[in-house]
């Protein structure tokens, strides 16, 4: 296993309420143990893209970023 991913539900709340914060600081702090890449999923604004950031989370995705796309469509965003 080369990579763990934060729930959707987990990045939902950031910025909302202390306790998200909290507990996905503890996965970033989990996964940094084990020496394990992460994915936050469901990013859907700039606050929980930045708050990902402040704690640690280096690779993200959701509607923040883009909707979901044809594959023909992809390329000239990468």
């Amino acid at each position: 296993m080369d990579y763990l991913t934060i729930d959707s539900s987990y990045v939902d709340y950031l910025g909302e309420r202390p306790e998200a914060r909290k507990l996905v600081g503890g996965i970033i702090n989990f996964a940094s143990s084990l020496d394990l890449r992460l994915i936050a999923e469901g990013i859907e604004t700039a606050e929980q893209l930045e708050e990902l950031k402040e704690l640690g989370c280096e690779i993200g995705q959701g509607y923040y970023f883009a909707h979901s796309l044809p594959a023909r469509d992809i390329p000239p965003l990468l």
